[in-house]
């Protein structure tokens, strides 16, 4: 896998934002694709990768790689979208890019972890007040995913108001989304 990654003709196929994170943080990515058992795939979409990418890793994983399979949190390649430390708006227009690729694929964007509390993709963007993220999963599922509750009872939206957000941004938020 990192051999894959680190061939210059691959290496450079990469977006800017993974290129920039291999060459500051060299042997950080190493033990957490190990602790979290992710596959090439799912790595991938951690890192927000060009879904060009992310189609050459399916086609080269075959059957075994896919997009139906989860990590040790029990995170789809959608969680790892949406929980990557990103910014910069290049680096958010890539992980929408991604997420609307991805949803093309057929991955599910209202999934609930098995592990990880039964988050979906939107309470994870909402628990790291990723706004873009949490606005563009409403756009695809037509808000549906901002009702879906966690093994918790938990909205997305009662996490970003958890995160200290007034509910006049909160509904300021829903409106421009006309879902109010």
């Amino acid at each position: 896998m990192l051999d894959f990654f680190l061939r210059p003709s691959h290496f450079f196929s990469l977006d800017a934002a993974a290129r920039y994170r291999f060459f500051n943080q060299p042997l950080l990515h190493v033990p957490q694709v190990r602790a979290w058992s992710e596959t090439p795939v799912l790595f991938a979409c951690r890192l927000v990768c060009r879904p060009e990418l992310v189609d050459r890793l399916l086609a080269l994983a075959g059957g075994g790689g896919g997009l139906g399979r989860t990590n040790s949190l029990g995170w789809g390649p959608v969680h790892c979208v949406a929980a990557s430390p990103l910014s910069g708006q290049a680096l958010r227009d890539s992980a929408t890019r991604l997420i609307r690729h991805l949803a093309g694929k057929g991955c599910g964007l209202m999934d609930r972890a098995a592990i990880d509390h039964g988050n979906t993709p939107a309470h994870l963007a909402a628990e790291l007040d990723r706004v873009d993220i949490l606005d563009h999963l409403a756009v695809l599922t037509g808000g549906d995913c901002l009702h879906r509750e966690n093994h918790r009872g938990l909205t997305p939206i009662q996490l970003v108001v958890m995160k200290r957000r007034t509910c006049a941004q909160v509904f300021r938020y829903l409106r421009d989304l006309k879902l109010t």
